[in-house]
């Protein structure tokens, strides 16, 4: 959730060893009072398309 502090404290941490072992992830930031979730979902199908294509 977009400006949650307690979310975002171990972000950084899980980042890292994430990407040390060459696994992929996607940080996706939401609000509350979200409009529309096409955004989501659209960046959500490119992050699945790249994990089908290893």
């Amino acid at each position: 959730m977009k400006f949650c502090d307690p979310e975002e404290y171990d972000y950084p941490y899980i980042k890292t060893d994430l990407e040390e072992s060459h696994i992929p992830l996607l940080h996706v930031e939401i609000e509350q009072q979200m409009d529309s979730v096409e955004q989501v979902r659209t960046r959500l199908q490119a992050f699945a398309e790249i994990l089908r294509d290893k």
